[in-house]
Order: C-alpha cells, then sequence, then structure tokens
C-alpha cells in the first residue's frame, strides 16, 4: 500500500466539548467521484451523548464540509445512542447507511 495523500476531515481538537471524540468512521467515494465520510462524535469515546456527523468532499478530500448533524436518537420512544454509521452507495444516487443505535434506557 501507498499514502498518496493526507488530510483532515474534522479537526475535534478545536470542536465543541460535546464533539472532542470522535470515533468508528465509514468512508465512501461514490459514483460521481464526491467522498462522504460519517463518524460517531461525542463527549467521551461511547457516551449517551454520541451523535453521527456526516462530512462532504468533492475535491478529493483537500476541503470537508458537514452535511448532516445527526440522526434522531430516540427508537419507538426509547432513548438511545448511534456510535457507528456505515455507508454504502446502492446505485447511483441512492445512500444506505447501517446505524449501530445503542439503548440508553439503563446508564
Amino acid at each position: 500500500m501507498k499514502i498518496i495523500d493526507q488530510g483532515v476531515v474534522f479537526d475535534a481538537a478545536s470542536a465543541p466539548l460535546s464533539e472532542r471524540c470522535s470515533a468508528f468512521t465509514s468512508l465512501l467515494r461514490l459514483h460521481d467521484g464526491t467522498l462522504l465520510c460519517s463518524f460517531n462524535t461525542g463527549p467521551a469515546k461511547i457516551s449517551p451523548q454520541d451523535k453521527l456527523i456526516l462530512m462532504k468532499s468533492e475535491d478529493d478530500g483537500r476541503t470537508w464540509r458537514r452535511l448532516f448533524d445527526g440522526f434522531e436518537t430516540s427508537f419507538e420512544g426509547v432513548p438511545g445512542s448511534l456510535s457507528a454509521g456505515y455507508l454504502c452507495e446502492a446505485e447511483p444516487g441512492r445512500l444506505l447507511v447501517s446505524l449501530q443505535w445503542v439503548d440508553r434506557t439503563d446508564p
């Protein structure tokens, strides 16, 4: 394997305290060349305040912008959090995200 470039998708060091820890990434290149990156972010690794962020780059990863700022974390009225969102382009223009939800009713 050869590294041909590197960059920063999300700078957690300069983020608010509620987004200081990021993990569980997924990276996908769409049919049109757009890059999408999803990851979990929160105040600590695997915390009840975790949310899923989706970032987008249209210049091969040189710059990134926040595309989506989190899914609803309650499921059927049960409080929870999301710790992963794995991305897949099923066909051009159709994005699938597999979410890992954690039940937070009992700390």
